[in-house]
């Protein structure tokens, strides 16, 4: 499955994002001091009860509007496929006037950041037939809120069209941003409309930097 990286002009200010590389840090005075210690991560979800509302921490972040599924049971399955078997997560459907579309969100915390690596993900929509749920195309942004003194990286627009109605499977996308201390992800637009339709991630990968403080020098 391609993935496509769009740079949008006059709506509502996205643009292409320019990752800020993992530069050696600075001991003493420096906008980001030198981590304690890194570690490589790969979440799939896959040790966690299908069903379950992820809870806080998990894989040393906080994770919020995420449900995990088993895609091996129910009708979801038949519209897309998880990347890492049996589990993926889900966001949404969220029809309602102040939460109009999938959002979900990664934190770290005083002390912790994280390079956002690259993720596998889509979206499906209830079709009222027996199958469930079907893939469909959508749009969402991805955006990461750096460390102090270095500002923000993105948003930037990703879209994800499916080879077909059912059995889809998921896209790879790339991301490298670093320095997160949260990085987000909201549904844009949907061909089946975003009140109805489901965000779907699965394979988040990420390095922790543990024990850093951030400076505003």
């Amino acid at each position: 499955m391609k993935w496509t990286l769009l740079a949008l002009v006059g709506l509502g200010g996205l643009t292409m994002a320019n990752p800020v590389p993992a530069e050696p840090c600075t001991p003493g005075g420096s906008t980001i001091s030198c981590p304690t210690k890194t570690l490589d991560v790969q979440t799939d979800f896959d040790d966690l009860p299908a069903g379950s509302t992820i809870e806080q921490p998990y894989q040393h972040l906080s994770f919020f509007n995420l449900t995990v599924q088993d895609a091996r049971g129910g009708s979801r399955t038949r519209g897309i496929k998880p990347h890492s078997k049996p589990n993926y997560a889900v966001s949404g459907p969220y029809p309602t006037p102040l939460t109009p579309a999938p959002y979900w969100t990664i934190r770290g915390t005083e002390t912790t950041s994280f390079d956002m690596h690259e993720m596998w993900a889509g979206c499906v929509t209830a079709n009222g037939t027996k199958n469930g749920y079907t893939a469909t195309k959508c749009q969402f942004t991805i955006v990461c809120y750096t460390a102090v003194g270095r500002g923000r990286e993105g948003p930037v627009l990703v879209t994800y069209t499916p080879s077909g109605p059912t059995g889809a499977k998921m896209m790879n996308v790339f991301i490298d941003f670093a320095y997160c201390t949260t990085f987000s992800t909201s549904l844009y637009t949907s061909d089946a409309g975003t009140a109805s339709t489901l965000f779907v991630v699965d394979s988040l990968s990420y390095t922790i930097r543990e024990g850093e403080v951030f400076n505003d020098t």
